[in-house]
């Protein structure tokens, strides 16, 4: 089944949560892997309009997607729903690429993994089996990457996800992982 979302458009995500419950009733996996990056000038220089629109995309338009699927995502009959949220190494403070000019991409997906570790508190303390971790897939070759040969072929960055995906009943949750699905700091 084909369900188109934009991400920015409340109407959009409820329209394809209901065509999945429509459909099939529940879903087992969720994956967030809408994202723009719009900067490449200091943070000084980064015009606000590019801050807001980051963050529509790649943080509010996640949290809309996961509150409009959770209830779906309770009905998973496998074990427990699982979200996983596609972040990046440049939400990581340990990162050494964080000199690089991306203010409003790096600090959108450092909310999208606060965002991952509140909804796993919140599942947890209610009983729900719900499973959701942020990944960082390695730098791949992408639109937004320019489909640099340097990086790695996008095939390799579904590994990870896929991964944490398809977590057993006590996998982690709230965590964000790099691409050799190790904790990222």
């Amino acid at each position: 089944m084909f369900v188109h979302i934009d991400v920015c458009n409340q109407e959009s995500i409820q329209k394809a949560a209901e065509q999945v419950k429509q459909e099939y009733g529940r879903i087992d996996i969720l994956i967030n892997n809408a994202a723009i990056h719009l900067e490449g000038e200091p943070p000084s220089k980064t015009v606000m309009e590019k801050l807001r629109q980051t963050f529509e995309t790649n943080f509010f338009g996640v949290f809309a997607v996961i509150q409009a699927f959770i209830p779906l995502l309770q009905k998973s009959t496998v074990g427990g729903g699982r979200i996983v949220n596609v972040s990046s190494q440049l939400a990581s403070f340990g990162n050494n690429l964080a000199d690089r000019n991306k203010l409003a991409y790096s600090t959108s997906k450092t909310a999208l993994n606060m965002m991952t570790f509140q909804f796993a508190k919140e599942f947890s303390n209610n009983g729900s089996s719900i499973k959701i971790n942020s990944v960082d897939p390695g730098s791949t070759q992408t639109d937004m990457t320019g489909h640099n040969a340097k990086f790695g072929p996008v095939e390799a960055a579904a590994a990870p996800i896929v991964y944490f995906a398809t977590l057993p009943a006590n996998g982690p949750s709230g965590q964000f992982f790099n691409s050799k699905m190790n904790p990222h700091p």
